[in-house]
């Protein structure tokens, strides 16, 4: 380089307090450019769930079909993320592709199916059959010396087993391995009639309701018996007696360990246990009720109504009450008509069904589906995400995607 171009550069001198100034600004509008990026990319995700929380679906994919060869007599259940099918020959349980994970043959004139978390009781109504089975395998079976009338399992894999014989009731408590664990007598004349029990999940406490008419008054009366240290200072470790006179006590269910839910033909019932059982809250139908349904996060009926419009209009229809288990109402819909059938999938979504037709609400009460199906609804099962479903119709299973 000649020295004519060497005199075309300039020496720049920079102090080091400048350099580090102008580093720090460098550094800062970096910092502000990657925040303001991140921001908006959180932003733009918040809105896309946003967006799938609120939307709503009325068309489906078929991703997967499978051929379905079940007699009509053929039932199915939601069992830990699998399907229990079962009939008067036998149990199977099956995954969401119709794989066999275990069975078990059997011959049941009625066979009555009772689950709890990982347990499932399969028991002969009339028999003395009754099979304990978990998820992975068929743990045992019970022989009874007496007809059995009803089962309650609970989460441990314990069994309450209401049995029956020249008209005299008895309740036997199992463990899930067969050993007998408690046993209740009760005479038509003392008690009435058993109608329904309830057993708590971790098996410390036991419902029963029985039905009593004298001079032609119906009168239902609930008993709790506590199997801890709280029920052994009582007799028969009962804690708790609650009577309702004109109604019938027809389904009980133990919404957690202690609170109880009572179901009758009138009113739904909530009972709390802080040491002793009481009860807290009252429910009244309104109109009539055509079906009730429970699981342990939620519960609820539907029945008819009758109302006049701010406009001064008769309005009437079948509506869907939704309640948590503090008895508060999650939502109310209205439903196709008194015919439905109400399934709280595991997913707590909550589906009406009616016949081929369906409305899938989510667990806040926004509708996620409404469509119709090729043939009638047989059972219908929540998968991997809110927009993947298991549909069982009349001759096949269907795996399909909302869209």
């Amino acid at each position: 380089m000649d020295n004519n171009q060497k005199k075309n550069f300039r020496k720049i001198e920079t102090s080091e307090q400048e350099f580090e100034q102008r580093l720090r600004t460098h550094r800062h509008r970096v910092a502000r450019l990657i925040a303001l990026s991140a921001g908006a990319i959180i932003f733009i995700f918040c809105l896309s769930l946003l967006y799938l929380h609120f939307r709503s679906y009325n068309s489906y994919q078929v991703k997967e079909e499978i051929k379905r060869n079940d007699n009509p007599d053929v039932e199915y259940r939601d069992y830990s993320g699998n399907l229990l099918k079962y009939s008067r020959d036998g149990a199977f349980l099956i995954d969401t592709h119709g794989k066999l994970i275990w069975n078990q043959t059997f011959e049941m004139n009625k066979p009555i199916v009772d689950i709890a978390d990982q347990y499932v009781g399969i028991a002969a109504e009339g028999g003395t059959e009754l099979y304990i089975s978990s998820i992975e395998k068929v743990i045992g079976k019970i022989e009874t010396s007496m007809p059995i009338v009803q089962i309650k399992v609970s989460g441990g894999g314990f069994v309450a087993v209401l049995l029956e014989e020249n008209e005299n009731y008895y309740v036997t408590l199992y463990d899930k391995e067969g050993s007998q664990l408690a046993h209740g007598e009760y005479h038509i004349e003392n008690s009435g009639i058993p109608i329904a029990m309830a057993l708590s999940k971790d098996c410390k406490q036991l419902a029963i309701s029985f039905l009593d008419v004298k001079e032609g008054i119906v009168k239902s009366t609930v008993h709790i018996y506590d199997f801890t240290e709280n029920g052994k200072a009582q007799i028969d470790n009962q804690v708790a007696e609650f009577s309702y006179e004109g109604e019938m006590a027809i389904q009980m269910n133990y919404l957690d360990h202690k609170n109880l839910l009572i179901l009758t033909d009138q009113q739904a019932i909530l009972i709390s246990d802080e040491g002793k059982p009481k009860q807290e809250k009252t429910i009244t139908y309104d109109g009539k009720v055509s079906s009730v349904f429970c699981n342990s996060g939620c519960w609820g009926f539907v029945s008819s109504y009758n109302e006049t419009t701010k406009e001064g209009s008769s309005k009437s229809g079948e509506r869907l009450t939704v309640y948590n288990e503090n008895g508060k109402i999650v939502f109310q819909k209205d439903v196709f008509s008194k015919d439905v059938r109400v399934e709280v999938l595991e997913s707590e979504f909550v589906a009406v069904i009616a016949k081929d037709k369906i409305q899938l609400y989510n667990s806040k009460g926004l509708l996620k589906f409404r469509g119709n199906f090729p043939s009638e609804i047989v059972k219908i099962k929540s998968l991997d995400t809110d927009r993947d479903y298991l549909v069982l119709l009349d001759d096949q299973m269907i795996r399909i995607k909302l869209k």
